[in-house]
């Protein structure tokens, strides 16, 4: 499949969580009394080392409109008001954003950029009741946050599949733009393109976004870690990101990045992240680097002190396989990285002018 890019320098993107959105003290207090969870359907406990895909619901039995995906999902997308700073300093910063609960025991998937770096974080459900949330997890190249709650069980949402998504097939979002009083905003669209990249800053220096959905569904502050989902409720995606200055140019991370991370966090209580060393292009930006290959991935950097580097691994090097597949995308490095987890060995088969080379890369827990 041919791989679609974005080049930020020409785009201005926008986060979509809602900064400075006015949150009343009455609808969410941080460091409030824990409030007795939410009454909706529960979805039954299942021991923790189950697959997601095997203790997440059935979508709503009827036929797969917009109307049944929307009652499906809904019960499941959580309110995050999030406060960075101290509670008694006037410069903290109150913001919303939004989650999907993944877990009955209270998991929760968003966005790094609300949960990573806040100080406090409220739980707000589908009927209004409140609880305390703790980040699990965060990591600010994947803008993917997992956030946890006690309590429960919580309604869930089923995970679909990213791979099965096509040009032009109907999907949801579902969040809270602007304030509370909008919570569970619903907004229908299309998969406008797959496989977007684009080129974003993080906190730790430029970084690329890869194997992102595209969509035209309206989204807007406050939406940021909302779910995407399919006509059936499945999610497939979690919104991350839009393009100002246009229509209908949303963005969000596919779900299939989540769900080895997620499912590692709920078996083991944590997730260390893996660290390989290298940054790595498809051929398509490679092009803008004056690099012209024909399959793989380009390395643009090799960490020294890293895994990638030890394993043989150059700067300039093509990867062409990962236990003898084939990879394309970052995205899918990424997934085989994330799944293999922090001290797991991955196979490696990479070029260097014209000469075929292999190597084992131990993955290492990524510095901090």
């Amino acid at each position: 499949m041919r791989k679609h890019t974005v080049m930020t320098p020409f785009l201005l993107l926008v986060l979509l969580i809602s900064g400075c959105a006015r949150v009343p003290p009455s609808e969410t207090q941080f460091g409030a009394t824990t409030a007795p969870p939410p009454t909706q359907t529960p979805a039954p406990i299942l021991p923790a080392d189950q697959p997601i895909t095997e203790i997440t619901p059935e979508p709503v039995a009827g036929p797969p409109d917009m109307s049944t995906a929307a009652a499906s999902v809904s019960p499941a997308v959580i309110g995050l008001a999030v406060r960075k700073g101290e509670a008694d300093d006037p410069s903290a910063v109150n913001g919303l954003g939004t989650g999907v609960m993944v877990h009955p025991d209270g998991y929760i998937l968003t966005n790094h950029h609300v949960a990573g770096s806040a100080d406090a974080i409220e739980v707000v459900f589908y009927d209004g009741t409140t609880v305390p949330g703790k980040r699990v997890w965060s990591d600010a190249a994947l803008d993917l946050a997992v956030v946890r709650c006690e309590g429960g069980p919580y309604a869930t949402a089923p995970l679909g599949d990213t791979n099965s998504l096509r040009v032009g097939q109907p999907v949801l979002t579902i969040g809270t733009p602007l304030d509370l009083s909008f919570q569970h905003t619903a907004t229908a669209g299309i998969v406008s393109a797959v496989d977007r990249t684009l080129e974003v800053p993080t906190e730790q220096g430029v970084s690329f976004m890869e194997q992102l959905i595209q969509t035209d569904a309206s989204i807007n502050p406050g939406n940021s870690g909302g779910p995407l989902c399919d006509i059936n409720g499945y999610v497939v995606g979690i919104t991350t990101i839009k393009v100002t200055g246009a229509e209908g140019l949303g963005f969000a991370i596919p779900i299939n990045i989540c769900r080895p991370i997620m499912e590692k966090i709920i078996a083991e209580g944590q997730y260390v992240t893996p660290y390989m060393g290298l940054m790595a292009i498809d051929r398509t930006i490679a092009r803008f680097y004056g690099y012209n290959i024909e399959q793989g991935i380009t390395v643009l950097s090799v960490d020294p002190e890293g895994p990638a580097y030890s394993c043989g691994i150059r700067q300039g090097d093509t990867l062409l396989m990962i236990d003898g597949e084939t990879v394309e995308t970052m995205a899918e490095l990424r997934e085989r990285t994330y799944t293999a987890g922090t001290g797991g060995e991955l196979s490696l088969t990479w070029s260097r002018d014209g000469e075929t080379m292999t190597g084992v890369c131990k993955l290492i827990e990524r510095p901090r």
